[in-house]
């Protein structure tokens, strides 16, 4: 699920316009993350407006704007999206301007300080680790870029067609997603030892992938189905499970849970949005679907993931800025157990410390 599609990167082209914009004096002191869940936010559409959060689990309280508030005011450029913690080090990507380079980012996970920083790509969104390297997608371009936990640049662009969002690896390959609005409705295939790029094709967009019990869950949008991939049997597509029953207009975010569940979030679609209203429990091995998260206080599952230690899922809920985003955590049975309120916009990413 990616932030309101085309309609976010047009703002963001207005944005270049604007150097930067007043701010608040920062009131929280330098935070030393411990125990708890990170929540990186993307912010409006000025740079400095994204950062992230950190909930310490142990306290119960909320630390707002840790990047600034430990770096003397400095900023994660404009949306940041991509968020991976790696054991002493927490990375963030920020996309920039729409179709100009973007930044990675190396922080210290214990006090938040910045370690290092790289321009690279074009608007790079999400990143995982494989190899030893960050495999990045680029969403404004069709690419991704493989990069050292130095920050170096492996490859700058490998090919793998138009508006490339979500990444996972598994087994030997990374298993790239592509946004809802993309010209290309293929999941790509790159060989993690060599570069290669294959590719599966589907008859609408495969937003989302999740690797569970050996497989790869495709999700496909107004389709409606999520698909499974051979690990072993590369670009084979096995068997499909469908959410023709859920009650939205199509399928969104799909995300591991246990051994043998996927969750899914639920979109209300319009014109430039896509709007996560619910989310979706999978039984993987019976093909079972049925609703986990129904909520009505949620206005848009703007993030979801998995806290698999705590046996939670967590949903970080933009209230489609309109007003600062929260974070909602929800036991195994779908009961809430916890609200989080946020300072920023558009919570987007979630990384949990333990």
């Amino acid at each position: 699920m990616q932030k309101k599609n085309i309609f976010i990167f047009y703002f963001v082209l207005l944005s270049i316009l604007v150097s930067g914009c007043s701010r608040d004096e920062v009131t929280n002191t330098p935070v030393s993350s411990t125990r708890g869940i990170l929540v990186l936010y993307e912010g409006g559409f000025t740079p400095g407006s994204g950062d992230y959060a950190f909930i310490n689990t142990v306290s119960d309280s909320v630390f707002n704007d840790v990047f600034k508030n430990s770096n003397n005011n400095a900023n994660l450029g404009l949306i940041p999206d991509g968020m991976f913690l790696y054991g002493q080090y927490l990375y963030v990507t920020s996309q920039g301007s729409f179709g100009g380079q973007g930044r990675m980012f190396k922080i210290s996970s214990s006090d938040n300080k910045l370690l290092d920083t790289a321009s690279f790509g074009v608007n790079p969104y999400d990143f995982e680790l494989s190899q030893g390297d960050f495999w990045v997608t680029n969403i404004g371009g069709s690419t991704v870029t493989r990069i050292d936990g130095n920050l170096n640049i492996v490859n700058p662009s490998i090919q793998v067609g138009a508006n490339p969002t979500k990444i996972i690896p598994a087994m030997s390959y990374m298993y790239v997603a592509k946004a809802s609005y993309t010209s290309e409705n293929s999941v790509a295939l790159i060989n993690v030892f060599n570069n290669g790029v294959t590719k599966t094709f589907f008859n609408a967009p495969p937003v989302s992938v999740a690797y569970n019990t050996g497989g790869v869950f495709v999700s496909t949008y107004t389709n409606k189905k999520i698909y499974l991939l051979d690990t072993l049997a590369v670009n084979t597509v096995v068997d499909s499970i469908s959410l023709s029953s859920i009650s939205n207009v199509a399928c969104g975010e799909v995300i591991a849970g246990d051994y043998r569940t996927l969750y899914v979030v639920g979109l209300d679609t319009s014109f430039f949005s896509n709007i996560g209203k619910a989310v979706y429990k999978v039984d993987i091995f019976t093909g079972t679907v049925t609703t986990f998260i129904n909520d009505p206080a949620i206005i848009d599952i703007y993030g979801i993931a998995y806290d698999a230690v705590n046996s939670q899922v967590v949903i970080a809920d933009s209230r489609s800025g309109g007003s600062q985003g929260q974070v909602r955590v929800y036991g195994s049975n779908g009961t809430l157990r916890k609200t989080y309120q946020l300072s920023g916009y558009f919570p987007r990413k979630f990384a949990f410390k333990y």
